[in-house]
């Protein structure tokens, strides 16, 4: 009776050691699959910042998902230029017309804001690429268990290590 519990157990471990490789996941396997996986779902900035540069309006910021930073783009760029053409036209209707007397100040401070207003705008559309990219996938790398790290020594050693 003994003699077939023995066997029994031997015959059980020798199933379980020679089916772990098979079950076991290899943890460079894993790390292979992370990145792969990061590299297919990384978000680029280029793109959405030559769209910015380009067109403007935000297209680039809403074709990247950025839709808040799409927002705040064309807001600023729509009043900005409103601001602009605003104070020119009542500035040029004022020159054009001497019965209205001088411009008034107000056009220029219409005009001026709304050139920084819209100059502050572009450059956001420059930027929100960036900064949207770079929260986008350092997300990403935490969902999918990718720690990159900069360690200070003699040199520069970068380690990558993967939480399985």
């Amino acid at each position: 009776m003994n003699y077939r519990l023995f066997r029994t157990v031997l015959a059980g471990l020798v199933i379980v050691l020679a089916a772990q490789p098979a079950l076991a996941q290899d943890e460079g396997e894993s790390s292979d699959r992370a990145f792969l996986q990061y590299e297919i779902q990384k978000v680029d900035p280029w793109g959405p910042f030559a769209l910015n540069l380009l067109l403007g309006l935000g297209i680039g910021s809403f074709i990247q998902g950025d839709t808040t930073g799409g927002l705040i783009v064309v807001a600023g760029e729509v009043v900005g230029l409103s601001l602009l053409v605003g104070g020119y036209v009542t500035y040029y209707r004022h020159l054009q017309e001497p019965a209205y007397g001088d411009a008034p100040s107000s056009s220029y401070v219409m005009m001026v804001g709304g050139a920084v207003l819209y100059g502050a705008a572009r450059v956001a559309g420059l930027v929100f690429p960036f900064t949207y990219a770079d929260s986008f996938n350092k997300k990403l790398r935490q969902d999918l268990g990718i720690d990159v790290s900069v360690m200070p020594g003699d040199g520069v050693a970068i380690t990558i290590g993967v939480d399985t």
